[in-house]
């Protein structure tokens, strides 16, 4: 029997899909965008798990973010390389 790739999660993403799964990840697709790449995803094992990871990898990046102490941000803020003379 012929296997598709739709049914082998092993693989890169169709090609035609691959920027609305991006934007699907990160929160920037509307909802018609963030629906089509659902849907298809739901059918198609490749899609679905480039999907999965992508939310996983860009949750990981968030929660790593770290903001600057406030004392680092206040020396930057009076250093003198703000006003060379």
């Amino acid at each position: 029997m012929l296997k598709l790739h739709r049914d082998d999660p092993e693989g890169p993403p169709c090609r035609h899909m691959e920027h609305f799964l991006q934007k699907t990840a990160d929160g920037s697709a509307n909802f018609f965008e963030r629906w089509y790449a659902k849907s298809h995803a739901n059918g198609c094992g490749r899609c679905n798990r480039f999907l999965d990871r992508l939310i996983e990898t860009l949750g990981q990046l968030k929660q790593a973010k770290q903001d600057p102490d406030a004392d680092v941000m206040e020396r930057l803020a009076k250093g003198n390389w703000r006003n060379p003379e």
